[in-house]
């Protein structure tokens, strides 16, 4: 991604089609350990010979599924950082743009704007520079 001296915020409800376009649904296996009557939640992933030892010291292991998010580095053709702002609920999807020039700044913006308009969204945008607000 670009670190340029322009940086464009682009704040959207987190609906569904936002959601589809600007994060990646990820499913993970997550682990409940149970060790002397005390419950741990691991989201980890846990190595075979962790595994074993858990299992040794007398620890059980209950696995469930569960879906995280991860977001997109390039919608709409431009590279962009994407934020999930409050996690209990996706209320809303940041999505960060950097670039060298102010005029690629605001090409790039209007490029993520056109095309979530094309699904009836309308973000709020926050420009900035290395100097300030825009």
């Amino acid at each position: 991604m670009n670190t340029g001296d322009f940086k464009a915020y682009l704040t959207y409800n987190a609906t569904p089609v936002v959601r589809a376009r600007a994060l990646t649904e990820c499913k993970h296996t997550g682990y409940i350990l149970k060790i002397d009557g005390k419950e741990l939640d691991c989201k980890h992933e846990l190595k075979r010979e962790l595994r074993e030892d858990l299992l040794k010291i007398g620890a059980t292991i209950d696995e469930y599924k569960m879906v995280k998010y991860r977001g997109k580095v390039n919608m709409f053709g431009v590279s962009v950082k994407t934020q999930v702002l409050n996690f209990s609920g996706l209320d809303a999807i940041r999505i960060r743009i950097c670039e060298k020039t102010e005029s690629e700044m605001k090409e790039s913006v209007s490029k993520i704007r056109d095309g979530f308009r094309s699904y009836g969204y309308k973000p709020t945008v926050c420009m900035w520079s290395k100097n300030g607000k825009l």
